[in-house]
């Protein structure tokens, strides 16, 4: 074969191997970046409502709707607190078909916690209904109690996305092992998951009406 054709098509396998690789640096930087959108996204949607939960003092917050409750039951009328609907999982629902995109260790707090934002939710409808209004006092109380309960859990659970989600975008796979490393070595006991959050107040709801 003549030496300018093979010349020829070695260069063009070069040309194309050199495309093949830039593009598909290209599909890499895209999913990294897609990757970073998701978890930006989620985690700006998860603060805000982590937020809102540690504005009151749960335990204040709690003792004073119980003793409205078994006061008014006492008094002979039934004291239903206002629970107002919740809707904290807009950003989720959009992208949940993106979610394998995710680092394994993204994806499973997040799905965690969203699935305890969807319980919280349905717990309010129920605590909404007629049904509930028909409650006996106590059992009033328990499902209330049940309520607050889950927000404070809430706020772990969220906790515990961001920050590995951080953990992700600040320093990629490496800083994730690396925090699992260190919790390897803590005691059984210890706290898993340290705040995120600027705001530092517990878990509650906003009204008491």
């Amino acid at each position: 074969m003549d030496e300018r054709i093979i010349a020829a098509l070695i260069g063009a396998a070069v040309a194309g191997l050199l495309a093949y690789l830039r593009e598909q640096r290209m599909v890499a930087r895209r999913r990294a970046e897609k990757i970073r959108d998701l978890q930006v996204a989620l985690s700006a949607e998860i603060r805000a409502y982590l937020a809102v939960l540690k504005l009151d003092d749960p335990d204040a917050f709690a003792e004073r709707m119980l003793k409205r409750m078994r006061e008014h039951d006492e008094n002979g009328d039934a004291f239903i607190p206002f629970v107002p609907r919740e809707k904290n999982d807009t950003i989720f629902q959009v992208i949940a078909g993106d979610l394998h995109m995710l680092p394994q260790s993204s994806v499973d707090p997040v799905v965690v916690y969203y699935s305890q934002v969807i319980a919280i939710a349905a717990l309010i409808e129920d605590l909404r209904s007629p049904e509930y209004k028909a409650l006996s006092v106590e059992r009033r109380i328990d499902l209330y109690k049940s309520y607050l309960s889950m927000k404070s859990e809430a706020i772990a659970l969220g906790e515990e996305a961001l920050l590995l989600m951080q953990k992700h975008l600040d320093g990629g796979p490496k800083a994730v092992d690396d925090l699992q490393n260190k919790r390897d070595k803590l005691p059984p006991d210890a706290s898993r998951a340290k705040p995120v959050s600027d705001v530092s107040s517990p878990a509650s709801v906003r009204s008491d009406q």
